[in-house]
C-alpha cells in the first residue's frame, strides 16, 4: 500500500496549536539604568562623570556649602573642587571602603544623620533607594536646592507623583543632551538621564531645560 500523500505543500510548515501549552514563556530582559544589567552593582554604585556635574553646577550657579549624601568615591566632590563658588564640598557614604577614598567624605548613613545647615544637596542616588534619598534630602531643607541625577523617566510613576504635584517646591527638570557612561569601557548608558532639582528660588521652579553639550 502506498503511503498516504500529505496535502501540505513542500517547504511549508503548518501552524502549531499552542492552546494547551502551559509552559512559562521567557520574558525579555528589563531595560536598566546602567550599561550592562548582567553586571549590575549590588549597591547601585555608578560614579558620576565630571562633565555631568559641571553642567548642572554651571546652570544653577552652585556654590557655598554642598553635600553629597551618597558620595561613593567622591566623583561629584572632585568635580566641585574646580568651582570657585563652592567653599565646602563634603559627602556621606555608607560603604566604609568607598568613604575612605576621599578626604571630605564621612562614613555613615544619611538616613541616620541629623540634618544640618547646607546650601545645596547634590547627588547621584542609588536607583533602588532614589525616592527615599529625595524625600530625606528635602527634609534637610537646604537653602538653595536639592538636586538629583536620575533617569529621565523617573517622574513617570504614581508612587513618586506626590513629589511633583503636592510638594510646595515645584520641581525643575534639566535633561542631559548626551547619555553618560557608567561602564569602564566608556560605553554610554542605555537610558536618558536628567538632573531633577527642587529649588527654593521661585524663578527657577518648574523649568524644563535641556542642558547643552
Amino acid at each position: 500500500m502506498k503511503p498516504r500523500q500529505s496535502n501540505v505543500k513542500k517547504g511549508f510548515d503548518p501552524p502549531v496549536d499552542r492552546s494547551d501549552d502551559i509552559r512559562p514563556r521567557r520574558r525579555a530582559p528589563r531595560a536598566s539604568a546602567m550599561n550592562n544589567p548582567a553586571v549590575r552593582d549590588v549597591d547601585d554604585f555608578y560614579a558620576t562623570h565630571k562633565w555631568a556635574t559641571d553642567k548642572i553646577a554651571d546652570r544653577l550657579s552652585i556654590g557655598g556649602h554642598v553635600l553629597d549624601p551618597c558620595a561613593g568615591t567622591g566623583s561629584i566632590l572632585r568635580a566641585l573642587e574646580f568651582w570657585p563658588r563652592v567653599k565646602i564640598a563634603e559627602g556621606i557614604e555608607l560603604n566604609e571602603e568607598r568613604a575612605a577614598s576621599y578626604p571630605t567624605i564621612s562614613q555613615g548613613d544619611f538616613f541616620a544623620t541629623e540634618p544640618r545647615h547646607v546650601d545645596w544637596i547634590l547627588t547621584n542616588p542609588p536607583y533602588s533607594k532614589s525616592l527615599e534619598f529625595v524625600r530625606r534630602a528635602l527634609e534637610w531643607a537646604p537653602d538653595f536646592g536639592t538636586v538629583m541625577l536620575l533617569l529621565l523617566g523617573w517622574a513617570a510613576s504614581q508612587k513618586r507623583n506626590g513629589l511633583f504635584t503636592n510638594h510646595p517646591i515645584k520641581a525643575s527638570l534639566f535633561p542631559l543632551s548626551k547619555r553618560p557612561s557608567f561602564a569602564t569601557d566608556g560605553k554610554t548608558a542605555a537610558c536618558d538621564y536628567a538632573w531633577f532639582a527642587w529649588l527654593t528660588n521661585r524663578f527657577d521652579q518648574g523649568k524644563f531645560e535641556v542642558l547643552p553639550l
